[in-house]
């Protein structure tokens, strides 16, 4: 493609939430619509990066929610030798598609869901799931298909409540620990990008101990979010 081409094809793909640098003088712009950061994820790739293992050579990399495709950019020009991003909104699978033919990068991009993940996918040795448990409905069981796919590490990066103190003389026996889960309101339709449960990082915790992640690699917490790098205990 032509600079010209590339320019029109970006255009015609807008709005981006992604702001990514595509060479020869091209950033796509993350819209304003999405906030004032328009150097969006860049900072957020720092913070991750420094929490994943130093070295990525010849590793199967899954990206869940790739949006525009940043991550598995970054994940792939760090080694990794088989990246597969997957994204259930087509105008983002578009974004995502155009930004590895313009960088000619070797991505698997596919049109799929969380929920549509299978074993038959195979098996993964870092799972990216930045950014998209707090849009969904039904979030435990998105971990727990995830957790079926992922071999090795899982990362999630996800809005997070403060853990709000409770006298425990206050809370009836339920079997275990209550952890602080909240749910926002929306109208009954189809799953969006809206925000359904925002858990505490305790709870974010335990609903990795529930899939069987509840060994903590490393972690990086500010009041409102959270990274978490986790594997299989033992």
């Amino acid at each position: 493609m032509t600079k010209p081409q590339i320019l029109e094809r970006i255009a015609a793909l807008k709005p981006w939430f992604h702001s990514i640098d595509v060479g020869d003088g091209i950033r796509i712009e993350r819209d304003p619509v999405y906030g004032e950061d328009t150097t969006y994820p860049e900072d957020l790739w720092k913070a991750v990066k420094k929490l994943l293992p130093g070295n990525i050579q010849g590793l199967r990399v899954l990206d869940v929610g790739c949006n525009a495709g940043y991550f598995s950019i970054e994940m792939k020009r760090g080694g990794a030798r088989y990246v597969l991003g997957i994204e259930g909104f087509p105008k983002y699978l578009a974004q995502a598609k155009l930004v590895r033919d313009i960088l000619q990068i070797d991505l698997d991009l596919r049109g799929l869901n969380v929920y549509q993940i299978t074993e038959d996918l195979g098996q993964f040795d870092i799972t990216l799931f930045l950014g998209v448990l707090y849009h969904l409905k039904h979030p435990l069981l998105a971990l727990e298909i995830l957790a079926n796919v992922t071999e090795g590490i899982l990362v999630v990066e996800s809005a997070i409540l403060p853990d709000f103190p409770s006298s425990n003389s206050q809370i009836r026996d339920y079997g275990g620990p209550v952890h602080e889960l909240r749910f926002v309101g929306n109208e009954p339709g189809v799953e969006d990008l809206q925000n359904w449960f925002i858990p505490s990082l305790s709870c974010l915790k335990a609903f990795l101990h529930t899939i069987g992640f509840s060994h903590i690699l490393a972690e990086s917490t500010t009041s409102d979010r959270a990274i978490l790098v986790t594997s299989r205990a033992g």
